[in-house]
């Protein structure tokens, strides 16, 4: 079995390569090389979507962290603009961080046929402990409204906590079929988000065939930094 393997440190965890693990290591490595900027005080409502919006405009837009957000404990942060340049995408894939955007597309090639040929090489690995784990809620704890989602634009239907999401689906019609995609979701209440669901993709024929069948319909989320999303 291969594996890679992760150091855990107090400024983030790095893989064997000394690539990014996860998002304390990967904000730390951005701020080494200029690429995050900082920003404070900018409201959830349209400000910190037209601020983003602006930044997407400048050639190369900057990754921003928003802090200080009215209304929220200092901490509770928002990141845009993640991947929005090569650099920052190269560094993400464990590549060269002096690639430009013709060198990322010539490292990336044949290598998406590359990784999926070498997936099942990587099985699971189960651990006890991971950052993922310092902060769990659930049942009465649940406020989907702790957090600053923000309204992005004038127009849209509600505040957008996840616009990068990786989402999984467990179809129990047929052991064994996971789905993963990316959906957007909107905060409706408390403890209530929508997802958005196209007709032809799984989920929502399992959906389907689970309702017909009396069954519940079980999703995961994770939220990553593939996009823009929360801390």
């Amino acid at each position: 079995m291969a594996e890679t393997l992760t150091a855990h440190t107090a400024n983030g965890s790095y893989d064997d390569r000394g690539r990014p693990a996860d998002m304390r290591s990967w904000l730390r490595r951005m701020e080494e090389l200029g690429e995050l900027q900082h920003v404070s005080g900018a409201n959830w409502h349209l400000e910190i979507g037209a601020i983003s919006e602006i930044n997407y405009r400048r050639k190369p837009p900057a990754a921003l962290l928003f802090d200080q957000i009215p209304g929220y404990p200092p901490g509770y942060r928002v990141l845009t603009g993640s991947l929005a340049n090569a650099r920052r995408m190269a560094v993400t894939l464990g590549l060269s961080d002096a690639l430009d955007t013709a060198g990322l597309v010539q490292a990336l090639r044949g290598k998406p046929l590359e990784w999926e040929s070498s997936a099942p090489r990587f099985e699971p690995i189960v651990v006890d402990d991971a950052p993922i784990l310092e902060n769990v809620v659930g049942g009465a704890e649940i406020d989907l409204k702790r957090f600053p989602a923000p309204l992005w634009h004038e127009h849209d239907g509600g505040r957008y906590i996840g616009t990068g999401c990786a989402v999984v689906t467990s179809d129990p019609q047929h052991r064994g079929r996971i789905s993963l995609a990316c959906r957007a979701h909107v905060v409706r209440s408390v403890r209530v988000e929508s997802i958005e669901v196209l007709f032809q993709h799984q989920l929502p024929v399992s959906r389907d065939e689970q309702t017909v069948n009396g069954q519940r319909v079980f999703v995961k989320v994770r939220i990553q930094y593939l996009s823009d999303e929360f801390l």
